[in-house]
């Protein structure tokens, strides 16, 4: 379920109910920002359902790394707390003219890297999705 950006309660109400909290940021700076912010509020709220990190539109894996690291290093430092990386994307203009031809994505680029990098995050999430059902 993809939720409105922020910490308004709903969003968060919503985010109680959720399997698993995934927070998913670009790698600007005020994205990391709003990407701690709102990992701050899933805390306060008790939300401990799993809190995980997708970068999106990125340059590459360096960009992305350094964008999670900085999250992370946050979490941990300030709120005593970590995430998990799921991996990254990069900025595509396939993706982009997915969107705005209203197409998905993944049928029409099943070999570009990106559909790689989607592919790669969904396993991950199946993946804590059963671990967390056997909990």
């Amino acid at each position: 379920l993809d939720t409105a950006s922020g910490g308004a309660d709903t969003t968060l109400d919503i985010l109680g109910f959720a399997d698993l909290t995934i927070v998913v940021a670009t790698p600007e700076p005020t994205a990391v920002m709003d990407a701690y912010a709102i990992i701050k509020l899933i805390l306060l709220r008790g939300i401990e359902k799993g809190k995980y990190v997708i970068i999106n539109k990125t340059s590459g894996n360096d960009e992305a790394r350094t964008a999670f690291e900085n999250i992370s290093a946050a979490v941990t430092h300030f709120l005593k707390n970590d995430v998990e990386y799921l991996g990254f994307i990069n900025e595509s203009g396939e993706i982009k003219k997915s969107a705005y031809e209203q197409k998905l994505f993944t049928d029409e680029n099943k070999s570009n890297a990106e559909f790689r990098q989607l592919h790669e995050i969904v396993s991950k999430i199946i993946s804590e999705t059963k671990a967390l059902a056997k909990r």
